[in-house]
């Protein structure tokens, strides 16, 4: 099943609202999959071919439900694996590309965690995980952060209920997404 959320969270957080609800970030989110391969960056160009290669193909929840990851089937997609249902790792996307993969990604996986939550009786939400982006060095284009503030307003304008992610020394990395009930 899905990756778990968790208490906490949810109702309608909006962008500029005062008091931003955060919920914890399960541990085997932060923890670094040997599978991620930065070359993927350069390697694919197409967001949704990048995508596969970090984070394996679509589960099988979404086969038929409109997940379009897999429309270019990458050749050994992260070591041929399927990823996990509820996580949409964004890592090695640009503030860019990661509208794509959002944009194509994100309902579907929403309700395909809604679906499965209903027959577990759990919580429900999307982990969109985006790093804080402390390892983006100093002598690059890219500013620490920009992705992770990219979504932020993604899903601020998407309207969509989220909460902001905090692993346990309380930095941000991940939104957790819910489905609207």
């Amino acid at each position: 099943g899905p990756v778990g959320c968790g208490g906490g969270g949810g109702g309608g957080v909006a962008h500029s609202a005062p008091a931003r609800k955060s919920v914890r970030i399960p541990q085997e989110l932060w923890t670094w999959d040997g599978s991620r391969d930065a070359s993927a960056f350069s390697d694919y160009q197409d967001p949704l071919q990048r995508f596969e290669a970090i984070n394996g193909g679509a589960p099988p929840e979404l086969s038929g439900a409109g997940g379009k990851a897999g429309a270019g089937k990458v050749a050994g997609a992260a070591g041929g694996r399927l990823r996990r249902l509820g996580v949409l790792d964004l890592h090695f996307q640009s503030t860019r590309t990661a509208q794509v993969v959002l944009d194509a990604l994100l309902a579907p996986e929403v309700a395909a965690v809604a679906s499965a939550a209903q027959q577990e009786g759990t919580r429900p939400c999307v982990w969109v995980v985006t790093g804080t982006g402390h390892h983006t060095g100093t002598k690059t284009h890219v500013r620490a952060g920009a992705l992770y503030d990219s979504v932020e307003a993604y899903l601020s304008e998407g309207s969509y209920d989220f909460a902001y992610g905090t692993d346990r020394n309380g930095h941000s990395g991940a939104f957790a997404v819910y489905p609207w009930f």
